[in-house]
């Protein structure tokens, strides 16, 4: 293995999420999914990994939590601040 490779995958493993990260944004994400579907009076509401977390390219050194719902869902970003 060359010192490059060597470089490359040691800086990679660097950059895992320690398990307990990756949990707070689970829950984070459970989180807004209750409240914001209270919020708008759908209680089931489901909201959905994206960006570098779904594509499992996430690193610690730099990240966030993306997330999208259904185009199906009827109600406004907006409504949940005038109510």
């Amino acid at each position: 293995m060359s010192s490059g490779e060597e470089y490359l995958k040691k800086l990679l493993r660097s950059q895992e999420l320690p398990r307990g990260l990756i949990k707070i944004l689970q829950d984070t994400r459970d989180y807004f999914e209750r409240i914001i579907g209270e919020g708008i009076g759908i209680p089931n509401l489901r909201f959905y990994y994206a960006g570098s977390y779904k594509k499992e390219t996430m690193i610690k050194e730099s990240f966030d939590l993306v997330i999208y719902y259904p185009t199906n869902t009827c109600f406004l970003v907006s409504d949940l601040f005038i109510q």
